[in-house]
């Protein structure tokens, strides 16, 4: 179990590699587990998040995230600002707010072999503003593979403002509380 990983800046080429058990706790209850800013090429791979307020990626940073779950954040689990992030079989999952939310950039959910789960958040599951949204969900045949945004508060994607979205392949989108569900 580590405690926080907050702070990582401005860096080119890093990979965090943890093992499937790996869990990052909070120091401080309020803190922020990950919080990339002005980086290039990171590698997040085989880590939990779990507790404090989430996961960051802001100011142009590149950031792939592969078999990692963020979880019980209270407040977004992911957050990304004018950033290129990638997730791929990857969970969100309960946080107090929304499970991600993209403010600018580019955000890739991406299912490559057993797909993206965004569920049992407090409000949207995937909350887009000013952004570009790419849901790229299984091929609709191989079971275990599809993107799946359900139960979460209010609706399970939004796209809004100037945001637009790419919704390719098998995407479950459903159960969720809102009026739009």
């Amino acid at each position: 179990v580590l405690t926080d990983i907050a702070g990582t800046a401005t860096f080119t080429d890093l990979s965090i590699v943890g093992n499937p058990s790996a869990t990052v706790i909070p120091g401080n209850p309020n803190g922020r587990l990950l919080a990339i800013s002005d980086s290039q090429r990171i590698g997040i791979q085989n880590l939990t998040f779990d507790g404090g307020r989430g996961v960051s990626i802001i100011d142009n940073s590149r950031v792939d995230f592969t078999s990692v779950t963020v979880q019980n954040s209270l407040s977004i689990g992911m957050t990304s600002i004018d950033s290129l992030v990638h997730i791929a079989d990857t969970t969100i999952k309960n946080s107090v707010r929304s499970g991600i939310s993209i403010g600018g950039g580019t955000f890739y959910v991406d299912s490559d072999v057993t797909g993206t789960t965004v569920t049992a958040n407090g409000r949207t599951g995937i909350s887009v503003l000013t952004g570009h949204l790419i849901l790229n969900g299984g091929d609709g045949v191989t079971p275990g593979t599809e993107n799946v945004i359900s139960n979460n508060g209010l609706v399970g994607v939004a796209v809004a403002n100037t945001a637009e979205a790419d919704i390719n392949g098998d995407n479950r989108i459903t159960g969720n509380q809102g009026a739009f569900g």
